[in-house]
């Protein structure tokens, strides 16, 4: 399944909630997401999806950041809050293992600032969805937004943006 999630901005407001996916054949419709979510990080844990941060509202160039996790559930087709982000941050990537999410890099922004579009964080935050909580993980070498990031072989590895690279992750 491929899915589409967030909210269209139009003329300087949040209007529509989208929340799709496509099944191999066509676009199907979902229940729409209960809170704000734009330049998300999203990460895919136990058969679950979980939306992590990004921008809530935007006035000129000041932000206000997405403070609810939001998880979707496709067998009940439902959207709740799963806890709060760690940190404000935009763009970020995120990858699930087992039961824990791994939110990487991003642009670092703060709730009713100036929005950050150049400097980018090397920062690995730690996830757990079954207790909630967050822990500091091993940074990236460099910052990074809009990067993929995939679990492959017990390490995590992050793509794009500056340069390819490696961190090791504590798997």
């Amino acid at each position: 399944m491929v899915y589409c999630l967030g909210w269209i901005y139009e003329n300087g407001a949040y209007k529509t909630s989208i929340s799709k996916r496509f099944n191999g054949i066509k676009w199907e419709n979902l229940a729409p997401m209960v809170n704000y979510h734009s330049d998300a990080a999203v990460a895919l844990i136990q058969g679950e999806i979980f939306v992590f941060g990004g921008l809530k509202q935007v006035h000129g160039n000041v932000v206000y950041f997405a403070d609810p996790i939001s998880k979707y559930n496709p067998t009940n087709n439902t959207w709740v809050k799963a806890g709060v982000p760690n940190s404000f941050r935009t763009k970020a990537s995120a990858v699930g293992v087992g039961d824990i999410a791994y939110l990487c890099g991003g642009y670092e922004q703060v709730h009713g600032r100036q929005r950050n579009t150049t400097t980018v964080c090397a920062k690995v935050e730690v996830y757990d969805s079954v207790s909630r909580t967050w822990k500091a993980g091993n940074n990236m070498l460099k910052g990074r937004a809009l990067c993929a990031v995939v679990h492959f072989d017990g390490k995590i590895f992050a793509f794009g943006n500056l340069d390819n690279m490696l961190f090791n992750s504590e798997l």
